[in-house]
Formats: C-alpha cells, sequence, structure tokens
C-alpha cells in the first residue's frame, strides 16, 4: 500500500465504476451458459449429448466450460445474488485480468505510469470482446495470469511456475482455451531455446540449458494437467473441433480480424506503435517475448475472436520497451536505482486503499444491493437487446410456443430461460453442437429465402419468433403468408403461429 500501488488501484477502479459497474448484461452468451448450468446441477451429471435442443439431440457434448457455467448458474439462483452480482462478477474478471497484466509491465518496467497505460492499451484493443460476459473471461485472467509468471523474475521462481500446471487443470474445467495458455508456455518456450542458442551458438549446448529443459518440462506438465477433466483426452480433440467446425464460419466474431471492424483498427493501431518502438528500443529484443506476440497476431488476422490472446501481449511488450526507450530519452534512472518515497507505506495509503475499495463497490448495483437494500429490476440490469417484454408473454403463455420454435439465435438462451427450459428451440449459440445442415437452413429460415415455406414444414416449426432489428424479410413473408396468423408484437419482436384455417394446411 504505497503511493504507486494506489494509483495502480485508482486507475483499476476507475475502469470499474465507468465502463463496468452499470454496464449492462449481454444477452447472448449469458443465458446459454446458466441453462447449461442449472441443468448439471439438477441432474449432478454432464450431459453426453446436447441436452436443450432437439434437433440436435444426438451431437456428442465436451462441455469444457461446465465449471464456469455451474458457477454461473449458482450465482444467478442464489438469493443476494442473481443479476447484480453477475454484473458485478462480470467487471471484476476484467479489472482482475487488467491488473494481471498491469502488473507484469510495473514489474519490467518499474514503472507505474507504464503499468497503467498498458493496462489501458489492453482494454482498448480487447473492449468489444470483453462486452460479453461469458466463461472465457476466466480463461482470459488465467491467460494474463501465465504472461505475468512467464515474463517477469518475481513471480518466476521454481515454486510459482510449478503452480502453472495447478492453474491448467483449473483452467480445463472452466473454458476450453485453456489451448492458449499453453500455447503461450509454447511459444515462451521455444523463444527462450532460440535465445540460449543465439547467445551460445550451439544446439547442443542449448539442449542441455537447465532453463531451457525446465521451460518445456513445465509446458509438459501443463499439458498431463489437461487431462483431469470429466472428458479426458477427448478435450484435445473437442478443441480442434470446434475450430474446424463448418457453423463457425458464420459467426461474426470468429471472422478474420479486418480494419472494418472497430477492435481490427485499434489492434493495427497497436501494431503500428509496437514495429516504431521495437525498432527505436534500447532494450534488448528477446524471441521469447517476440515469438508468441507475432504467433498471436496471426492467429488474430485468421479469427478476430483470437485478440482476447494478442491484446496482452501486444500491451506487455509495447509498453515494456516504451519504458526503456523514455527513460533513454529522458535519462531517468530506474525508481528501483533511487530511493523513492512513493514505495514506502504508509497509513495514508491505507487509509485511501480502503476508501478506492469502498466506492468502488458501492458503485455498483450489487453494492448498493448487498449494503443499502436496493435492488434493482431485470429490465435495468439486462441489456435493451433483451427481449424482456417477449420473455414475459412467454412465460405467462400470451405466446404460444408448441412443437419446435424458430427464434433468433441470439434470444435463445433467454427465451429458454423464461420457460424453464420447456421451450424447444430449433438453434442457440452453440453452434458447434448444432448439425451443419440443421445450422443453414436456420440462415436461411432467417434471411427470408424463397424456399422458407418447405424449411418450416421439414422441421415442423409452428411458432416463429423474429427480431424487428433483423429479420425484416421474414416478417414480410410470414405477414403476406396465409398459413401463419401474428400471435404478438412488441417494439423487439413479432411472433406468428401457424393458422389453424383450413387454407393453411
Amino acid at each position: 500500500m504505497t503511493r504507486r500501488s494506489t494509483l495502480f488501484l485508482l486507475g483499476l477502479s476507475l475502469i470499474f465504476a465507468l465502463a463496468y459497474s452499470r454496464q449492462r448484461l449481454w444477452h447472448s452468451d449469458l443465458w446459454d451458459h446458466i441453462n447449461y448450468g442449472q441443468l448439471i446441477l439438477q441432474t449432478r451429471s454432464l450431459p453426453e449429448t446436447e441436452p436443450l435442443l432437439p434437433l440436435a439431440a444426438e451431437t456428442p457434448m465436451i462441455n469444457a466450460a461446465w465449471g464456469a457455467q455451474v458457477l454461473m448458474a449458482t450465482v444467478y439462483q442464489t438469493d443476494g445474488l442473481g443479476l447484480a452480482a453477475l454484473q458485478f462478477g462480470h467487471g471484476l474478471m476484467v479489472v482482475l485480468a487488467l491488473a494481471t497484466v498491469g502488473r507484469a509491465i510495473w514489474v519490467r518496467s518499474d514503472s507505474v505510469t507504464f503499468a497503467v497505460l498498458g493496462f489501458g492499451i489492453c482494454l482498448g484493443v480487447n473492449w468489444q470482446q470483453w462486452l460479453i460476459i461469458r466463461p472465457q473471461l476466466f480463461g482470459v485472467l488465467f491467460y494474463n495470469i501465465v504472461l505475468l509468471v512467464c515474463f517477469t523474475s518475481v513471480y518466476s521462481r521454481t515454486s510459482i511456475r510449478w503452480l502453472l500446471p495447478v492453474l491448467s487443470f483449473v483452467w480445463a474445467n472452466l473454458h476450453g482455451s485453456w489451448a492458449m495458455g499453453l500455447t503461450l508456455i509454447a511459444g515462451v518456450a521455444s523463444g527462450h531455446g532460440l535465445d540460449v542458442l543465439w547467445r551460445v551458438g550451439s544446439i547442443r549446448r542449448t539442449l542441455g540449458s537447465r532453463s531451457v529443459r525446465r521451460m518445456f518440462l513445465l509446458l509438459s506438465a501443463s499439458a498431463v494437467a489437461v487431462l483431469l477433466n470429466p472428458y479426458g483426452t477427448d478435450i484435445y480433440r473437442a478443441v480442434v473441433q470446434v475450430g474446424r467446425h463448418p457453423n463457425i464460419t458464420s459467426m461474426y466474431e470468429w471472422a478474420p480480424l479486418t480494419l472494418n471492424m472497430r477492435q481490427g483498427q485499434a489492434s493495427a493501431t497497436v501494431f503500428v506503435a509496437l514495429t516504431v518502438v521495437l525498432c527505436l528500443s534500447p532494450k534488448r529484443r528477446r524471441a521469447a517475448e517476440l515469438l508468441p506476440l507475432f504467433g498471436m497476431a496471426v492467429l488474430t488476422l485468421w479469427s478476430s475472436r483470437m485478440i482476447n490472446w494478442f491484446a496482452p501481449l501486444a500491451a506487455f511488450v509495447l509498453t515494456t520497451h516504451a519504458a526503456a526507450l523514455w527513460r533513454r530519452w529522458t535519462r531517468r534512472p530506474k525508481y528501483s536505482d533511487q530511493a523513492n518515497a512513493s514505495d514506502v507505506p504508509n497509513n495514508s495509503c491505507r487509509i485511501a486503499w480502503v476508501v478506492i475499495l469502498v466506492m468502488t463497490f458501492m458503485t455498483s448495483p450489487w453494492g448498493q444491493q448487498t449494503m443499502l437494500g436496493r435492488r434493482k429490476s431485470p429490465d435495468q440490469l439486462l441489456s435493451i437487446q433483451t427481449p424482456v417484454k417477449l420473455g414475459r408473454a412467454v412465460a405467462v403463455g400470451t405466446a404460444t410456443t408448441d412443437g419446435i420454435v424458430l427464434a433468433p439465435a441470439e434470444w435463445s438462451g433467454y427465451l429458454s430461460q423464461v420457460s424453464n427450459q420447456k421451450l424447444k428451440l430449433m438453434v442457440n449459440l452453440h453452434v458447434h453442437l448444432i448439425p451443419p445442415a440443421v445450422w443453414a437452413d436456420y440462415l436461411a429460415l432467417i434471411r427470408g429465402d424463397d424456399e422458407w415455406q418447405e424449411r418450416l414444414r421439414q422441421y415442423k416449426i409452428s411458432t416463429v419468433i423474429t427480431s424487428k432489428a433483423t429479420d425484416g424479410r421474414l416478417i414480410q413473408r410470414l405477414t403476406a403468408s396465409d398459413r401463419f396468423c401474428r400471435q404478438y408484437e412488441d417494439n423487439q419482436a413479432v411472433v406468428f403461429a401457424l393458422s389453424s384455417s383450413p387454407d393453411s394446411n
């Protein structure tokens, strides 16, 4: 609790208070995960096949995120926690991830200013991905912990490094992104081997290096620790299959990163800055940093969702080299080379820490709910894209939902939740579990293609839920059809049901 650490905490607290304490919960991924978590809690077992979608009932299910789903479902249905606590947890996970990468920068640069700048850059590049609450946030936090351990001498002692296999074990039961942690360790180990080879000039001496062998042994131990999950070795196969699944190509966030995307523009700006700083930096450029950095950059070009793993590395490398360049230009010594009062703990800083933490907690709806008893309604906590009015109609039966129901995939999880998982939906956002033919027909139906009526008959769909924002053509076709009639409508959605008239057959 020093002046510098107080500044570091203040920066994180401002991010939480201004960006996340009141940020509404995104509607797309949250509810699917809560639904699966509730099902696991109810049955006390992991489903072997897809349990919520009748059209995917025979698809084997390897659910690496089961632990996070159970946690999310438990928080959601626990009195005193609920949506407000999920909102708080979302912001907390983001801030902890930023704190970890900021701490790594602080240790390497010995500058809290560049640490704050670094986690600001990380937030800016990854802003769009972090708007969504989902189990992947656990993966981002654990990935940054791996970065902290691998790149800082303070946290790279043998006793600490051997906690990484334990981290891999926990990670493998929370989200499938554990593979990115192994990729980072492999990149650092390979890069470290190249650094040693460059220094000693001998492959034999490089292979005999204790530090090189230790890194690859750590990688092997972490890879083995991943196997301590309910699916064993199948979890490796599942990760490869998800990336290759044909349905993934239709998802916007899995598309290649381009300059038309805001996150693409942010990444390009950071990459240009990286190039300039690395060219001018007086600090030694290590392959242990650059190899995983450029590897993650290539993966990000392949899929924009990989920006989660590029952003922390880019922020770390950019700011640590920028700090060295700044000191060279200003001829300032490191803080550790001078007696600095900002590193001396004092009571004022302790008081400041308590005030910052209490105020930060109180800015959140969960803090106000816990401390003051002020509860916010779901309408105030959920994103405006969440079909809350439609959900109420489904819950009370105003909108009938017999048979297979066609609904936007991003609404399916929420509609399943408000119907107590009784709704027989055509698809949800776990697209890798949906047969490719079913997903292709769903996309064609949502677009309102010419063969929409034949597809509805094929799947025996009697209820169609449409979004006014995205399904305009399908709404026009259903409105003009004699087979369907409007059953429900609000400012977001229109529900059509199969007409019972003789002409509808």
